[in-house]
């Protein structure tokens, strides 16, 4: 959650290196959030049918792959690209996540987990900006892209060694429960 904080405060300042308007730089804020509208559904299913847990993981690798093109991007397209790419793997992680959390969970405890993933969004949104801004002050503005890559290259490897499946564990009486397909979902 800190990564995508992490490089909030320089976007503007980073795009503007590549000569472009101002108006060009809110494209960068709407394409990175209209991904997740679509995102998210699909996300949901097959957090469902592959486990959250590995979801998690694969969003982690989208995140690292977006990040890094953004580091590395040699004009705005690409720029504009990468944040297209990191809107669909947020969208995939904040899914995933929150269905881990659900499905790691009992009705006992179950809002527990889910304020303690919400907790973490929020405590990523809040000092990432912090942190991304003094990195960008000092290593310049595609550094904090970098550290994001690193952040999530490093938490992807983590999910996919440590996390493990609620589904076999046991974890919620949900997935005993036929789910709707997807077009009943939507």
């Amino acid at each position: 959650h800190i990564g995508q904080s992490l490089i909030a405060p320089i976007l503007p300042l980073y795009a503007q290196t590549f000569g472009v308007s101002v108006t060009l730089v809110g494209f960068l804020l709407t394409l990175q959030a209209v991904p997740r509208i679509f995102a998210n559904l699909p996300a949901g299913q097959l957090a469902d049918r592959w486990g959250a847990h590995r979801l998690l993981a694969v969003a982690a690798g989208v995140v690292t792959f977006s990040a890094v093109a953004g580091a590395l991007a040699p004009n705005y397209t690409v720029f504009l690209l990468s944040r297209l790419v990191q809107g669909v793997g947020t969208a995939i992680s904040q899914t995933a996540g929150l269905t881990y959390a659900a499905n790691v969970s009992r009705p006992d405890n179950r809002a527990r987990h889910i304020s303690t993933f919400q907790g973490s969004f929020l405590l990523g949104n809040s000092i990432g900006p912090v942190i991304g801004g003094t990195v960008a002050q000092y290593l310049g503005y595609r550094a904090p892209f970098w550290v994001y890559a690193i952040l999530a290259l490093l938490v992807g490897v983590w999910m996919l060694a440590r996390l493990p499946d609620p589904r076999l564990v046991g974890g919620s009486e949900a997935h005993r429960k036929p789910r709707p397909g997807f077009l009943t979902s939507m």
